[in-house]
């Protein structure tokens, strides 16, 4: 099995948590006392402290309870790496606590003899110990820092900050001002706009100039008066942001929109939109990538009211919260769609900065 959160999500492992979190919720003080007590057993010369039992909570509701691997930041997953380190525990305790939970789940649906239930907790559970066990091994838990960071630090090289508000793109040039080994993060300057737009989108980009050198990053700490951003979990990624060819914004109300796939009908909120693309919070549904559906929605603009109907191909799908998902689909509208579309757009992207302005003004007036 591969060991990346792509399979996570497509054996659908999220799902089964959901349905079996009373489970989970009831199992977790029962996995650290297992954990304590196979300690007392093999380790009697351990003492944990008061936060490494907080740690092994953490890790077991990384696991369990509000996985990790919905994104992609393994904080709480080091922390258990760390702590078998650090006390010189043998990795294989994370085993023997994963088959003590296999036996109580088998007691607990034997009343209901669910064979598929268990085939698929045991499955989770494989999937679990393969991927802890190849990252202790590669030492491999830390998003470390790439070392293109290191090259732009010690040269003083300038980067593009590449932002994005409510659609509306925000970019400018910065260079990095520190880097914190210990804590795999680096510390950046930026101007208004880039501070208001990370308050309500913490994803950013680093790009280098001239090159398609792209570097994603989550937006941990912010700090206003001063101007500079705390960037964490810093990843390279294949594609470059600046290749979007289209402007996309966000609507300032819900709005509904129906995927018509297989003679079935699902429903979800449109979370951004452009000329030629969609993006729409859902639950789970079950399209593989490149699969074509009928999207339908209505948008108003102004005070006109437009109906459009796209059959439009999946191209991609991101997890946007602990039961929803984040499809992205493709279309080629007409002449007329497009038109009215990019009416929609214009006008939404003028509220957008209007908006964005407003809290520029507010959030900056101390320093004026």
């Amino acid at each position: 099995m591969s060991l990346n959160s792509n399979v996570f999500f497509k054996e659908q492992f999220l799902e089964f948590i959901e349905e079996e979190k009373k489970f989970f919720i009831q199992y977790q003080k029962r996995f650290l006392n297992n954990f304590l007590k196979i300690l007392e057993k093999n380790y009697p010369n351990v003492h944990l402290k008061e936060e490494d039992i907080k740690n092994i909570n953490n890790f077991y509701t990384a696991l369990f309870l509000n996985p990790a691997l919905q994104t992609s930041n393994y904080q709480d997953l080091i922390i258990i790496s760390d702590l078998l380190k650090q006390y010189e525990i043998d990795k294989t305790i994370i085993n023997k606590l994963f088959l003590l939970m296999i036996n109580h789940y088998i007691k607990y649906i034997f009343a209901s003899s669910d064979i598929q239930k268990l085939k698929k907790f045991i499955n989770l559970i494989d999937f679990y110990i393969d991927f802890l066990n190849y990252h202790f091994k590669e030492d491999n838990f830390k998003n470390k820092l790439p070392k293109k960071i290191f090259d732009f630090y010690f040269s003083k090289k300038n980067l593009y900050v590449f932002g994005v508000y409510k659609g509306v793109p925000i970019s400018h040039n910065t260079q990095i001002i520190s880097i914190n080994k210990k804590e795999n993060s680096i510390k950046i300057y930026a101007n208004n706009y880039q501070i208001v737009a990370a308050k309500f989108q913490k994803e950013i980009y680093l790009l280098k100039p001239k090159s398609n050198t792209t570097l994603k990053a989550y937006v941990s700490d912010i700090n206003t008066h001063q101007k500079i951003l705390t960037l964490t979990n810093i990843q390279k990624v294949d594609r470059s942001i600046t290749k979007r060819n289209y402007i996309r914004v966000q609507p300032k109300d819900e709005i509904k929109a129906k995927i018509e796939y297989k003679d079935k009908i699902y429903e979800g909120n449109i979370y951004d939109l452009s000329i030629k693309g969609i993006s729409i919070i859902s639950k789970k549904i079950p399209m593989d990538i490149n699969d074509n559906a009928l999207i339908s929605f209505t948008l108003k603009s102004k005070d006109e009211k437009c109906d459009f109907n796209f059959y439009s191909s999946l191209r991609s799908i991101s997890t946007y919260s602990d039961n929803l998902l984040k499809y992205h689909f493709y279309f080629e509208p007409i002449p007329k769609e497009e038109s009215n579309l990019e009416k929609y757009i214009k006008q939404r992207e003028k509220e957008i900065v209007k908006e964005l302005i407003f809290y520029l003004n507010k959030e900056f007036i101390e320093l004026s």
